[in-house]
């Protein structure tokens, strides 16, 4: 929120209502702080949206097992992230909820609207959403889509419905503060074409890549577990994010020691070719990455276990720079950084998602296999961007692969952790502690 409340024109979000409010409150503060006008800075609301002629209708979507959680899990779910479900008069009523808290315009996304149609925009007089639009865009649809965590088919735009699109801020709008929802705002692509390739092998990782595409944006969301419960199988672990290139590796994670204790937060660079650490934030000295805030060095910020924790790593290609965000969903903290310039013309063929049991991407660690098969996290909302524009989970029509912590990081070796298969329409996996 910090870079919002200084060079924003709009912060996008997608959460409920009190949360919508509660981030307000706090943006205004923020912007308060930097010496500016809170009203200057405009709040919206991308809402998913799926209209439905009766409440029994909706309850049966609800119940479908494709959306791998249960009837009150995704109702709780709809709730919390604001989405545009139910009946016409349900959603007018949730619509005139975001109004009543300062919300000023809703970037909608119709759950099951064709490439085709204009299924999406900034609609700036939020008073004016026409539902009758809405739907019937949503019930055109040659490729009807499930629904929540669905294969929305129409691509992201933040064009105002009906006019050409404006100039974007001097800043990333859409990538500013709220990276905590960004996967399930953002239209997945379908996965027809989707392809598995052959698995990889690493020393400490496990957890999925994608190759196939060039990545300009990786996502995915964890309830960070409580560590201290796997201290007989490993000392310390982590949650990350990849952006990899032919010559270099980006890495955003928490990690935390099997110690009862918080999760630290740290971005990090790293040399493919030598594996030597160009900089991290919670490096000293030379290794410092350039213009790290204090608030990842000071140990002000951590995250507790329980927490729904988002990491997302964003390659801005026009200016060259790398943008990492941390964001706490369960306590609304945030961490930016984008201090680190790689410079333009980077080419990051593989984005990676996945557990992390030692320094750096090469490194080893000491391993005792449980008795049976041990569940220590669940990846969700994993979301990729390519620099065409595509944007979907792992399963599209790049290739996704197995990564598998093996003894020896090579296929020869003993698998030590592996991720389960993907599911809720390839943007969820679980990683298990192998016996």
């Amino acid at each position: 929120m910090p870079a919002a409340a200084t060079f924003a024109d709009i912060v996008n979000w997608q959460v409920g209502v009190s949360e919508l409010a509660r981030k307000s409150r706090t943006l205004a503060e923020q912007c308060e702080s930097a010496g500016r006008d809170p009203a200057s800075l405009r709040r919206t609301h991308a809402p998913n949206f799926q209209l439905f002629e009766s409440e029994r209708e909706f309850a049966r979507w609800r119940q479908d097992e494709q959306r791998g959680r249960s009837f009150e899990e995704v109702y709780a779910y709809i709730r919390n992230r604001g989405g545009l479900y139910g009946t016409e008069s349900a959603i007018e009523e949730t619509i005139e909820e975001f109004i009543d808290v300062g919300c000023a315009g809703f970037m909608v996304f119709c759950n099951s609207a064709p490439r085709c149609l204009p299924a999406y925009g900034l609609v700036t007089d939020p008073e004016r959403l026409e539902l009758s639009r809405l739907r019937a865009t949503s019930r055109q649809s040659p490729c009807p889509c499930p629904g929540l965590y669905g294969l929305a088919c129409s691509p992201v735009g933040w064009a105002p419905v009906g006019r050409r699109p404006p100039m974007r801020s001097r800043v990333i709008v859409a990538l500013v503060s709220a990276l905590g929802s960004l996967g399930v705002v953002l239209a997945l692509a379908a996965p027809a074409a989707a392809a598995t390739g052959p698995a990889f092998y690493s020393p400490e990782q496990a957890g999925y890549v994608a190759t196939g595409a060039n990545f300009q944006y990786v996502q995915s969301t964890v309830r960070l577990p409580d560590a201290s419960a796997f201290a007989s199988e490993v000392a310390g672990f982590g949650v990350s994010v990849h952006l990899r290139t032919p010559y270099r590796v980006v890495v955003l994670g928490v990690s935390n020691s099997t110690t009862a204790g918080n999760y630290n937060a740290a971005a990090a660079v790293f040399n493919k070719t030598t594996h030597a650490l160009i900089c991290s934030t919670a490096a000293s000295g030379a290794q410092l990455c350039p213009h790290v805030g204090t608030r990842w060095t000071d140990g002000s910020v951590s995250f507790a276990p329980g927490d729904l924790v988002t990491l997302a790593i964003a390659y801005d290609r026009a200016a060259g720079v790398d943008h990492f965000y941390v964001d706490d969903d369960t306590t609304g903290v945030e961490l930016f950084y984008s201090g680190y310039a790689p410079g333009t013309g980077q080419t990051y063929n593989q984005a990676r998602v996945g557990a992390e049991f030692a320094a750096g991407p090469w490194g080893s660690f000491t391993y005792n296999a449980p008795a049976t098969e041990t569940h220590l996290v669940t990846f969700q909302d994993s979301f990729l961007v390519t620099y065409s524009g595509s944007q979907s989970s792992f399963s599209s029509w790049w290739s996704h692969h197995k990564i598998l912590a093996t003894s020896n990081g090579t296929s020869t070796g003993t698998v030590e952790v592996r991720p389960h298969n993907l599911f809720n329409f390839g943007a969820n996996f679980g990683v298990y502690l192998e016996p």
